[in-house]
Order: C-alpha cells, then sequence, then structure tokens
C-alpha cells in the first residue's frame, strides 16, 4: 500500500489525492477506513469521480434534490426527505433505511446520566432476589 513510508519506497513524494484514492481502495481489508463529509453533490464531483464513489459503500443522505439523489443511490428518496431525516444507504446491497440523525449529548449530560445510572444500579451482593411471578413486575 501507498502509506509504507517505512518500506523505502516514495510515499512521501505521493500526492494527498493519490494516498486518499489508496485508501479507498484497498483500506477496508487492511482495517482503514475512511469517513468523508461534503456539502454537495457538485463539490463532491469535484474531489472524486463518479467511479471512485462505489468505493464508499455506505452513504447518509439528507434532503437533497432528485437528480442529486439519483446520482448517489440511484434513487430519487433524498428529495422526498423532510427536516430532521436522513437516509442511510448501502451501495453493496442496494438497501436504505430512513432514521432521525441525533447530536451526540455533551459532556454535561453524559457525567449527568453515568451519575444517576450508578446511583440506581442494584449491587451484586444485594440478598433482594427476583420476583418469582411475572405479573408481580406490573
Amino acid at each position: 500500500m501507498i502509506l509504507d513510508s517505512a518500506a523505502g519506497d516514495d510515499s512521501a513524494a505521493t500526492s494527498p489525492s493519490k494516498v486518499l484514492q489508496s485508501l479507498l481502495k484497498d483500506g477496508a481489508p487492511l482495517g482503514m477506513h475512511v469517513v468523508c463529509w461534503c456539502d454537495s453533490y457538485k463539490n463532491l464531483t469535484r474531489w472524486f469521480e463518479r467511479s471512485r464513489l462505489r468505493d464508499f459503500g455506505l452513504r447518509i443522505l439528507f434532503q437533497m434534490s432528485a437528480v442529486d439523489s439519483s446520482n448517489l443511490m440511484d434513487s430519487a428518496a433524498a428529495s422526498h426527505l423532510g427536516a430532521y431525516r436522513a437516509l442511510l444507504y448501502d451501495d453493496t446491497r442496494g438497501e436504505s433505511e430512513k432514521f432521525r440523525p441525533y447530536q451526540m449529548p455533551n459532556n454535561a449530560w453524559l457525567e449527568h446520566f453515568a451519575s444517576t445510572f450508578q446511583a440506581n444500579v442494584i449491587d451484586d451482593d444485594s440478598e433482594e432476589s427476583p420476583p418469582s411471578d411475572v405479573n408481580s413486575l406490573v
């Protein structure tokens, strides 16, 4: 692979574009993956040839024009998305799934959740036994 400068090849002279193309083509079997974001299909095609887009096996699409959607997933489905909706498209299977994208919670929320969770965890050494009748849980 192009990235092995210790092997004595000319990787230092290799352009970043060629390194990225090599990662897209040969990286997945080696455990190296690429996460890429682009604001429009037009800008995406400025950086990648259409044939290179097939190296992105999983794609997330938000609302866009029918033409852009068709270029990215062979369907105009992303043009019908509403606010706070996205499609996860699997190119190898030709399937898509609609979902609601959410932002990661901030650190304060995570710390509050962790402390609340730890306070509510039942100690493993507790002598309480679970109820024998499932109806008593309701």
